[in-house]
């Protein structure tokens, strides 16, 4: 069994290298093809983690280069998370692409590096060493590139050239903090508490907190931390399929499950706690949560709005991440799970009013609920999660980072609070301007627009209709797993 975590990452990368060069004509076998192969990753992720977490811990090794480097898998608990939610959304985004991709250009490029880009992000979730995640994450820019560029325009092009370079000077400062655990770390093994070699560190407190603000921030791009946070509106011109995925699973997910991994699995919390790098880190996580909810609330388009609040909201997750304390990180775990199946709901809707509505902007969702009431209902619920309305998950997530956050007892920490606070306010706001123009259009509006809106595609609403029941049953089981992650990380 212990197999399964290599096969889980090897066969999705290999059957969209094959189904590229196959260039398929006949789009309903294309697209049978595609989901077979993305429903069979999952079968073998959502296997491979269940039977590390009730027979036997899952540690394999794919090839040693040496005494530090290798590539190796193993799954924890943080590692069983991450790989659980790829796991489940991924089908259901594949689902909803089909119809979305229906009239676009070079599908089968498209569904390839799609499929590709899956086992590469199960590598990240699966990876045992800081080298083995290094790798996986310079691969995830590699796949995930042509995504962002798949409309091949100029902007696309431009949006291209932006994530590269930001994921370039993000993987530099990586590469320095490995290089960095290479010479002062016990092992490269990820081990909550830290690998730092007790011995070697001593005297080099100051480079510890550099070598850990650098792995903050280098992981940190993928996640959108400023100021490195401007590629990933600029790669909301990919399709909605891209965008969601990239926004609310992949690309940013696993920039911050970067950040929790080196701060808690490589420094660990005893060495970075209440210091220069500690408050750094806090202080660019409240900035960011700010400014990503300030931006949001004043971009006209509507796609855009959901790229700045995912750029806030991915800062709550680093923000519980650099509390560095159990509670801190439960915040953050907790966040990263809700904000995944929240914000791809929203991020479907927007697809959906993009290429059903025609419609871009803000100002012109006025009365859409006329017809599209299912899109408008699934924006209402995800955003009602995503303010944090109680009992909605979101509520709990940021209760405990906000908690977390208070008991520091440091000025970053109620400075961290704050930005919360303000956050959760303009969020309310720029979300609910959305909603109320979808039910109440404004007196004298030109609805005339909305009679030429397409019907809904089955598969587009049946995505849309799983991602919401699934964020309302995690809102009801939001206390068990709470309980769960503090147990583990207490």
């Amino acid at each position: 069994m212990q197999i399964l975590a290599i096969i889980s990452i090897i066969f999705p990368i290999i059957a969209g290298i094959i189904l590229f060069t196959l260039k398929l004509r006949n789009f309903r076998l294309r697209n049978a093809l595609y989901l077979t192969v993305i429903l069979i990753t999952s079968a073998l992720i959502l296997t491979t983690v269940l039977y590390s977490i009730f027979v036997e811990p899952v540690d394999v090794t794919l090839v040693t280069f040496s005494s530090f480097l290798g590539i190796s898998f193993r799954i924890d608990t943080a590692s069983a998370i991450f790989a659980s939610i790829i796991a489940v959304l991924w089908p259901i985004t594949t689902l909803y692409a089909f119809s979305y991709m229906e009239h676009e250009h070079a599908r089968n490029r498209f569904y390839s590096f799609f499929t590709m880009s899956f086992g590469v992000v199960c590598g990240i979730a699966f990876a045992k060493d800081l080298f083995t995640l290094y790798l996986f994450y310079e691969l995830m820019t590699l796949t995930t590139l042509p995504l962002v560029m798949h409309e091949n325009d100029e902007k696309a092009k431009s949006a291209g050239k932006k994530y590269l370079i930001f994921s370039m000077i993000g993987a530099s400062l990586i590469f320095i903090v490995l290089v960095f655990f290479i010479n002062f770390g016990t092992t490269l093994n990820f081990a909550y508490g830290g690998i730092m070699d007790p011995v070697k560190i001593l005297g080099f407190n100051n480079m510890i907190q550099v070598m850990a603000v650098l792995g903050f921030f280098g992981f940190g791009v993928k996640a959108a931390i400023f100021p490195f946070h401007s590629w990933l509106p600029s790669a909301s011109v990919a399709p909605t399929p891209v965008t969601a995925l990239l926004h609310a699973v992949a690309v940013v997910k696993a920039g911050a499950f970067g950040v929790m991994r080196v701060l808690y699995f490589c420094f660990g919390t005893d060495k970075l706690f209440d210091t220069p790098a500690q408050y750094i880190m806090i202080i660019f996580a409240s900035i960011t949560i700010i400014y990503g909810s300030a931006t949001a609330f004043r971009c006209p388009h509507f796609k855009r709005r959901l790229a700045y609040s995912t750029i806030s909201n991915l800062s709550y997750i680093l923000l519980g991440f650099a509390i560095l304390s159990p509670m801190g990180l439960t915040g953050g775990i907790l966040h990263m799970i809700f904000h995944a199946v929240i914000k791809i709901s929203l991020f479907f809707c927007a697809g959906a009013v993009l290429v059903k509505g025609k419609k871009e902007y803000v100002y012109e969702l006025e009365g859409l609920n006329r017809k599209m009431p299912l899109t408008c209902t699934v924006f209402t619920i995800g955003s009602l999660g995503l303010m944090g309305i109680p009992p909605l998950a979101c509520f709990i997530s940021k209760f405990v980072i906000g908690s977390a956050s208070a008991a520091t007892g440091t000025w970053p920490g109620y400075f961290g609070g704050l930005a919360l606070a303000v956050s959760a306010v303009l969020t309310v706001v720029y979300l609910s301007t959305c909603i109320i123009r979808f039910y109440f259009p404004m007196k004298g509006a030109d609805l005339s627009s909305l009679e030429r809106i397409e019907p809904m595609d089955k598969s587009m609403g049946f995505a849309m209709v799983f991602v919401t029941v699934a964020g309302i049953v995690l809102a009801f089981l939001s206390g068990p797993i709470t309980h769960i992650l503090e147990r583990v990380f207490s």
